[in-house]
């Protein structure tokens, strides 16, 4: 997974708000690892080189993702899949999203299977005092120290609150 690490100290206090925005950027640049997760689905309609997905906001699918089209055939008893475009999102709903076909090497029909790959990684988070809660665009994910997991590779707010201690909120890429 593609890992940073954020330590912050929650204060008033200008000076120590800067510090904890540089060591912030600088232990956020630190790579581990990452790792791809597969989304699977189906085509539902297709429209010349513009399809329907069966997938959409729910299932993690953001604009701008990639993924493929595929049918499989049996080979010796196995399932293998045969790939026969390339698409790229272009709209995404809640339950559903419209792909536009860029490359293809067969007919693409509804029901065939789709394919779309994106990478996550994790943020360490810690702050001074500790127990803050930890936001992940607007989303509440728990308290420091804490790592937080399965954190789609792109831009993201993090927000660290704490009572009696002035909020922190930063907008960082994964």
């Amino acid at each position: 997974m593609m890992r940073g690490k954020i330590t912050l100290r929650l204060s008033n206090c200008f000076w120590c708000r800067f510090v904890a925005l540089w060591m912030f950027f600088f232990f956020l640049m630190v790579p581990f690892s990452s790792h791809a997760v597969v989304v699977r689905g189906k085509v539902t309609s297709i429209r010349g080189n513009v399809m329907e997905l069966d997938l959409g906001i729910e299932k993690g699918i953001q604009l701008g993702d990639s993924g493929r089209v595929c049918y499989n055939i049996l080979i010796q008893g196995k399932e293998k899949p045969i790939f026969i475009a390339k698409f790229k999102i272009t709209l995404v709903s809640d339950k559903s999203s419209m792909a536009q076909v860029e490359e293809k090497t067969g007919e693409v029909k509804v029901g065939h299977l789709v394919e779309i790959f994106f990478k996550e990684g994790e943020l360490e988070l810690s702050s001074d005092p500790p127990g803050g809660k930890i936001y992940v665009n607007g989303k509440e994910k728990g308290e420091t120290p804490s790592v937080v997991s399965n954190v789609r590779m792109g831009s993201h707010v993090i927000r660290i609150v704490k009572q009696g201690n002035e909020p922190y909120e930063e907008r960082v890429r994964v």
